[in-house]
């Protein structure tokens, strides 16, 4: 009796396919924006073939993308300087490179908006922190939790349409996952807690702070205004957890600052950014 080949199989872009079989995890997200195709999509990502078919009925000219941490990816996404870009992330990677060496071989693509491009290894559990020019201005970085998720061909970008593509005998099913560089799981060592002497604080200066920590945001260089809004939120969220400022005047202070200092087209991610890092201060012990 004749076999029957899964619609699954026939059906999906095979590219996607063979990523599945590698036990990469992956979920739809819209082609005119870069969210989800439905709420909680990140934390849906998948490697099961069926469920991925059925998002791809469901979703039928999605974008997709692949969660780091499910995959046990690490993901740097190195930015062209131009129309979408201010920072010339394939100049930093340059200088890195001539300070470090060479990277070591593993999957490339290249990326449908700025022609830039995506570097692939192996995450095998190290603590690194993440988020857009994490390593170095123009060079995004993805996080376990799902911060600066790949982007996979055959997607298309959402404003420039471009295709993204594998590069020619660097796709993943060629070539292996490499181990992340020493240099650059040293230089992704997450921060110190700041230590501050809450004793001495009272709520006066506390307000004083944050008012210094909105003029940092104010003042951010170039390529840094997304890692220092999330550093002055943590410092804040601090001063919040010892009782020295309210959550609400904080959250609103530094909104108002960011607002100063991020481009338009990019506020939207502000707040998460803000919210994230007083929890995190506040959290801290």
């Amino acid at each position: 009796m004749a076999t029957t080949t899964s619609p699954a199989v026939t059906m999906l872009p095979p590219e996607l396919t063979y990523l599945l079989t590698l036990d990469w995890h992956v979920f739809p997200v819209s082609r005119t924006s870069k969210h989800g195709c439905f709420k909680g999509a990140a934390a849906s990502a998948s490697a099961d073939i069926k469920q991925v078919f059925e998002w791809s009925r469901e979703f039928p000219d999605c974008n997709w993308r692949a969660h780091p941490g499910k995959s046990k990816l690490f993901f740097l996404d190195v930015d062209k300087e131009g129309d979408l870009h201010d920072n010339d992330g394939i100049a930093s990677m340059k200088r890195l490179l001539a300070k470090h060496g060479d990277l070591p071989i593993g999957p490339r693509l290249v990326t449908g908006g700025s022609g830039g491009e995506g570097v692939f290894f192996r995450w095998e559990g190290q603590e690194m922190r993440g988020g857009p020019h994490a390593l170095a201005p123009g060079i995004d970085v993805s996080t376990v939790r799902g911060a600066v998720c790949p982007t996979l061909p055959p997607s298309i970008h959402q404003r420039t349409g471009g295709a993204y593509r594998w590069r020619r005998g660097y796709e993943p099913w060629n070539v292996s996952l490499p181990s992340i560089p020493q240099w650059i799981v040293t230089a992704l060592k997450p921060l110190p807690v700041p230590e501050v002497d809450l004793s001495t604080i009272t709520e006066s200066a506390a307000a004083t702070k944050l008012n210094y920590y909105a003029q940092d945001i104010i003042n951010a260089p170039s390529g840094l205004s997304n890692r220092t809004i999330f550093g002055k939120a943590f410092k804040s969220g601090i001063l919040v957890g010892a009782g020295l400022l309210a959550y609400q005047e904080a959250e609103t202070v530094l909104y108002h600052a960011a607002l100063q200092r991020v481009k338009p087209e990019k506020r939207g991610g502000i707040m998460p950014s803000i919210r994230s890092g007083l929890r995190g201060g506040m959290s801290a012990k």
